[in-house]
């Protein structure tokens, strides 16, 4: 599958699974809400706490499984990751 299809794929359905690598190498699956802008740039929001962060701080590399129509559609987008910074209020950019 190429880029432009597994995007269309995120930009249909905003619900997936990121997976991200744990400190011992395994993976951490995680159901997030996702966003994919006019650049084809990847958003998921989550807090410092969670395990997601900090396995993106220290590996900034993650999956993302999205489901299409049925069973049998799905587009897995793959890539490095970036962490914004920490929201220091509700309103933050």
């Amino acid at each position: 599958m190429d880029l432009q299809t597994g995007l269309s794929y995120a930009r249909t359905n905003s619900q997936s699974v990121l997976t991200t690598i744990r400190a011992n190498g395994l993976p951490q699956l995680s159901n997030v809400v996702h966003t994919v802008d006019e650049q084809g740039v990847i958003r998921i929001s989550t807090v410092a706490g969670r395990a997601k962060y900090a396995n993106l701080s220290r590996r900034p590399w993650a999956a993302l499984k999205v489901d299409g129509e049925s069973f049998w559609t799905y587009a897995v987008l793959e890539g490095d990751a970036e962490l914004s910074p920490v929201a220091e209020a509700p309103d933050d950019p």
